[in-house]
């Protein structure tokens, strides 16, 4: 594998590229954002970037403008890596590259979602990252049916990533639910539990928490995974 390089997705036909990448990284056609779509967003306002190993994009992050919070923000609203790329420190790279170009552009905010029970993510999105996450969202897409996501709940968590490094330090006052960053930038470990599961074994919609280790929170009928890299639930 050569030097992976990140630069903006400008032209309709890089766009195109995107569609296949989109269609390997998903598992399937109905996941797939048009090329049109990605390239109209990438002219007005929006932040469209992609890895790329030579010619061929093996990673890319997208995002376009929203309002959140009474102002406009950039909401990230796909970050995808090839697998045979993944434990390489790509989607970092995308994210912090994606910062820098939203704050050019003047967003104060990134917003995106993430599956909390994803280890993975949570652990670069609220450790590495340092993004806050302060909004639970139960059950928020409904039932998908793409390879990753099939026939899970879609509970997810908003991260919040302040464009200006220095403004995305939590505070020590901060409310419990901005605490879960906080814990993080502490190093420590966070633990993702559901209080109520399946018959399957999966989360109920809507019944799964995160915490600090040791707090003083049972969850008798659910289960526990600590949030560290590598591990996946």
């Amino acid at each position: 594998m050569g030097e992976l390089q990140i630069r903006p997705v400008e032209r309709m036909d890089a766009c195109r590229a995107l569609e296949a990448l989109q269609a390997q990284v998903w598992g399937d056609p109905a996941m797939v954002v048009p090329a049109h779509q990605l390239y109209v967003v990438a002219r007005h306002g929006g932040v469209l970037l992609a890895a790329y190993e030579g010619e061929q994009p093996v990673g890319f992050v997208y995002g376009f403008p929203a309002r959140h919070g009474g102002r406009w923000v950039l909401h990230s609203h796909m970050l995808g890596v090839l697998p045979v790329y993944r434990d390489r420190g790509v989607g970092r790279r995308l994210k912090e590259a994606q910062r820098e170009y939203a704050r050019a552009l003047g967003y104060p905010t990134i917003t995106w979602t993430f599956d909390p029970l994803e280890c993975r993510n949570a652990y670069l999105n609220l450790r590495r990252l340092r993004a806050r996450a302060r909004t639970y969202l139960p059950d928020f897409y409904g039932s998908m049916q793409d390879a990753l996501n099939r026939d899970l709940p879609s509970d997810r968590l908003l991260a919040e990533w302040d464009t200006e490094p220095a403004a995305s330090s939590v505070p020590a006052d901060a409310s419990p639910e901005a605490s879960l960053a906080g814990a993080a930038d502490q190093d420590q470990d966070l633990v993702a539990f559901a209080v109520d599961v399946r018959a399957d074994g999966w989360p109920v919609p809507g019944a799964v928490r995160l915490r600090p280790p040791g707090a003083d929170e049972p969850s008798p009928r659910g289960c526990e995974c600590p949030c560290r890299p590598g591990s996946r639930t």
